[in-house]
């Protein structure tokens, strides 16, 4: 009836239906979110197949209870008003705090999963520096890498061999006393884990197809 759709129309709310921490202001997106979210999911992934490998290897235990913790704390941001960008700043500034709590954690495992594999690996073949490289995603990489290793004195130079004793091409990017930051082209399996020897020597001479000088710069590809 006329007296009834009037009624009802008084009773309307006229305005927005404001929540403390939702809904006025907020952006559609939050690149930091999902940033954070991407980053956790990556590196909780790592960490789990380096931890079953280390459990099964008898060396660190599976940790699944601060894993489970890490992972409960990631997935509860993984809902509509969260990772989609819809809340507003003070629900995110403890979002991103959680999100690094739980990286922090899932980092720690990940290394002391690492330290239990890398006690069973075979490194004898090094004269050097023997340094373990971890790949942790799904498919073969044929790739650089970048680590800092002590050399025990400063070096001027280096050359970095697998284990069957064949060099990789590398480069000694900088050093700090005893401490030598050096790239070099590494080949590992999915989800695999490979040693590599860093020695002290000249720089490395291998071809890899590059050409610098001070006007150009050229590979194998362009």
């Amino acid at each position: 009836t006329d007296e009834q759709k009037a009624a009802m129309l008084e009773r309307a709310y006229e305005g927005e239906l404001l929540m403390n921490q939702h809904g006025t202001g907020s952006y559609t997106a939050r690149s930091m979110s999902h940033r954070l979210n991407s980053r956790s999911e990556l590196l909780a992934t790592a960490t789990e197949s380096s931890s079953v490998l280390a459990d099964w290897l008898g060396t660190v235990p599976y940790p699944q209870d601060k894993i489970t913790e890490a992972w409960k704390r990631v997935i509860t941001h993984q809902f509509h008003d969260d990772i989609t960008g819809t809340s507003n700043r003070s629900c995110y500034e403890r979002n991103w705090n959680e999100y690094m709590i739980s990286l922090n954690q899932f980092a720690t495992e990940y290394e002391n999963a690492l330290t239990g594999i890398a006690l069973m690996m075979d490194t004898s073949f090094a004269t050097g520096t023997p340094v373990i490289i971890h790949n942790p995603v799904g498919a073969a990489r044929h790739d650089t890498v970048t680590v800092t290793v002590d050399m025990g004195k400063t070096v001027s130079g280096v050359r970095v061999y697998d284990a069957n004793g064949s060099e990789t091409p590398s480069q000694l990017i900088s050093t700090d006393g005893n401490k030598a930051t050096v790239v070099f082209r590494a080949d590992v399996p999915s989800m695999g884990y490979k040693a590599y020897d860093i020695r002290e020597a000249s720089a490395s001479t291998l071809s890899t197809g590059l050409s610098v000088s001070k006007n150009s710069l050229s590979n194998d590809k362009y």
